[in-house]
């Protein structure tokens, strides 16, 4: 089916828009990575800074494990809490496209319309690499870094259900 939504766009949308994108991220394959790399960096310094002793190898390496994960948690629980939020209010004033105006969306089988005061957007369906449906918006990722996004309290219950529907037999997969 076919829907349309006005909404504007407040600093709170754009900071929930932040956080779903990155806690998507987060779980996303490139961060355990990371963590597997903090880990093992965890055992090498940790052999290299205080090497065990007879007997003493695995526990040390479990040791320097958790530490290192330990570590990276913390990092990331401060950039999620503290930076993350900081960043996206400062981008939410600097993008003036924002600032108080209206935004028109509208979906149909053929892909999305994005109308703001500046002119009309089109997105057909196979622009778009995936789709996160978060707690507070819908996602829709052009690539890895950039994302058009959707609040959901911009909608009502059964306009919310026919997105979500036509987004998920119209766009590759769910992210």
């Amino acid at each position: 089916m076919a829907g349309q939504v006005t909404y504007t766009l407040s600093e709170t949308d754009y900071v929930a828009m932040q956080k779903e994108w990155w806690w998507n991220r987060f779980f996303g394959r490139r961060m355990l990575w990371w963590l597997l790399i903090c880990m093992v960096m965890g055992l090498v310094f940790g052999r290299v800074l205080d090497p065990p002793g007879p007997g003493e190898e695995v526990l040390s390496a479990l040791a320097n494990v958790s530490v290192a994960a330990l570590g990276a948690a913390v990092v990331i629980i401060l950039q999620r809490f503290l930076v993350l939020p900081y960043r996206a209010r400062k981008l939410y004033r600097q993008t003036t496209i924002y600032d108080g105006k209206p935004t028109t969306v509208a979906w149909s089988e053929e892909g999305v319309i994005l109308t703001t005061t500046r002119g009309t957007n089109r997105y057909g369906w196979s622009d778009f690499r995936r789709w996160h449906d978060g707690r507070s918006t819908v996602l829709l990722f052009l690539n890895d870094r950039q994302v058009f996004f959707l609040p959901r309290a911009s909608f009502d219950a059964a306009e919310l259900i026919d997105l979500r529907d036509t987004i998920a037999r119209s766009v590759r997969r769910n992210g």
